[in-house]
């Protein structure tokens, strides 16, 4: 199952298409703001739970494996962290242009490395 941008899924099923997977692969849903799970079919509502119910029970063995092999507050801590809907998980906040390329500044500035001077005329 994969995710992908309403505006994006044809392009996505045509990729699938043309390497064999389209008698495999149909949309089943969309993401919606009330952070709830609903399974149908036709009309007929096969399941429905919160968001957060399922991930919980989606990530208790991980979680009880983490509190074992690290700090267990820790542990304990991000596990209740799944209960706040506004939490956007593992996140980076960049304070600089990753595109940016570092080295030009420095690239060209200084000549090579001078050979040591006894090493200069030494043969192997």
């Amino acid at each position: 199952m994969i995710q992908v941008k309403a505006d994006a899924a044809a392009t996505v099923l045509g990729c699938l298409r043309e390497v064999g997977l389209d008698l495999c692969s149909h949309i089943v849903g969309a993401p919606l703001a009330d952070q709830h799970i609903r399974i149908r079919s036709g009309s007929a509502v096969l399941l429905e739970k919160p968001r957060i119910e399922l991930q919980r029970a989606w990530s208790e063995t991980s979680y009880r494996m983490q509190a074992l092999r690290d700090n267990p507050d820790c542990a304990r801590q991000a596990f209740d962290a799944l209960e706040d809907p506004h939490d956007p998980g593992l996140h980076a906040h960049l304070t600089f242009d990753p595109g940016e390329n570092v080295a030009a500044p420095y690239v060209g500035r200084r000549p090579s490395p001078r050979r040591h001077p006894a090493r200069a005329g030494a043969s192997t």
